[in-house]
């Protein structure tokens, strides 16, 4: 049997750990070894599939001016979101990869599974352990160069002339930082030359589906492991007249406030799901009509009877509704959602939301969910595609078939 690291850092919350989960409940059946390092330990000891691991806290960039968890950060590409994320400097990179060598090392890892955890990939590649990176589209980017732009909108020559200028200045600075932190922990010998050379090493696994593929389809293993939100309560609505509405959003976002006080002046009845809300913020937005919580509630349960819905284009959300025929109203909250709302846009399977809360008409966007027929019939294939995916066997497949290969 193997030994098997799960590894997530800088990402907090439930959400950041589905994947890994998933891995867990497959590599336990199979009855592999398996320990977890990542970010939030108080979210990993909340999930029954990690209850027999060994849990360490993932290293952290310390005392350094870094932005992992900024959603409002405008990252352009792969190696700018590197240096935001504590990659800046050989100085800042050097003793968190130290601490990934050690752990690596000391449980004497057979294979590593990532789940955006670049570090843990980097003391992979060092230490010559074979590693899988696991995620949606954007946590896997693909081993090319130049890194894949985050903003495939841009088309203008002047523009695209610019973020590639900006880009080669980034890259150089991203390498010689991890190749000074090579250099410093004795690896000298190692060298890398370009940014997608932090994972080239790493198998790919994408729990997606092409159609949300934030980088459009590729020639890679898609595997569909979310988890369900069947185990939570039924939605409540507002007892009033009107038509029902849900809305799924951070308090931090732009869009927050402008949705919901918008929502209030309408003859709707609107269930608004804001996870992070304070009981301050409940009391502020919630009104005769609008209902704010915090506790997120079944997706089947409201697509029964709710056709219309807000949420930021986060992936295993939007997922869940199409998996229902339901397509959402996107308003993006970062560069990652930002990214999957114009594939999604494209393709027509989500009704895109302006790029500024300025220009939000809530009344208007709620009209255009009920008039353009294609994005529904898109999301009503999606949903019959999907609906008996059979996901489980190939994620079993492709750890087992990992699980076989030899430790070097």
């Amino acid at each position: 049997m193997a030994k098997v690291l799960l590894c997530s850092e800088g990402i907090v919350g439930l959400e950041s750990l589905s994947d890994l989960a998933a891995c867990a409940a497959e590599l336990t059946a199979q009855g592999h070894t398996i320990s977890l390092v990542c970010s939030d330990l108080l979210a990993a000891s909340s999930r029954s599939e990690f209850d027999d691991l060994a849990l360490f806290q993932a290293p952290i960039f310390d005392g350094f001016d870094i932005r992992p968890l900024n959603p409002s950060a405008r990252y352009k590409n792969l190696s700018e979101l590197l240096l935001g994320y504590g990659y800046g400097s050989t100085e800042s990179l050097m003793p968190v990869l130290r601490a990934w060598l050690g752990l690596l090392t000391t449980l004497e890892v057979d294979h590593v599974i990532s789940d955006h955890a670049p570090t843990a990939l980097l003391a992979s590649r060092l230490l010559s352990i074979s590693s899988v990176m696991i995620g949606d589209g954007f946590a896997v980017p693909p081993m090319m160069e130049p890194p894949a732009s985050f903003r495939p909108w841009r088309t203008q020559a002047e523009k695209l002339a610019q973020d590639q200028a900006l880009a080669t200045v980034d890259n150089q600075r991203l390498l010689k930082s991890i190749n000074g932190a090579f250099s410093g922990l004795g690896y000298s010998d190692v060298h890398i030359d370009w940014p997608f050379q932090v994972y080239e090493h790493a198998a790919q696994w994408l729990m997606s589906v092409p159609e949300m593929d934030h980088y459009g389809k590729r020639n890679l293993p898609y595997v569909v492991r979310w988890p369900s939100t069947n185990s939570f309560s039924d939605p409540i609505w507002p007892d009033c007249d009107g038509e029902r509405v849900f809305v799924v959003l951070d308090s931090t976002s732009p869009f927050c406030e402008v949705l919901l006080l918008q929502l209030q002046k309408l003859p709707l009845s609107v269930l608004a799901v804001v996870k992070d809300a304070t009981a301050e913020f409940i009391d502020l937005y919630s009104s005769n009509n609008v209902k704010v919580q915090a506790e997120m509630v079944s997706v089947r349960s409201v697509t029964q009877h709710c056709k219309i819905v807000f949420s930021h284009g986060e992936h295993d959300l939007v997922y869940e509704f199409l998996l229902m025929g339901v397509p959402c109203v996107l308003l993006p909250y970062g560069i990652q959602n930002t990214l999957l709302t114009y594939r999604l846009a494209k393709k027509r399977l989500g009704f895109a939301g302006p790029s500024k809360s300025s220009k939000l008409d809530a009344g208007s966007l709620i009209e255009t969910t009920k008039t353009v027929d294609q994005v529904w019939h898109n999301a009503s294939r999606f949903g019959l595609k999907y609906e008996t995916h059979t996901s489980l066997t190939r994620l079993h497949e492709l750890l087992g078939t990992l699980c076989s290969i030899p430790k070097s």
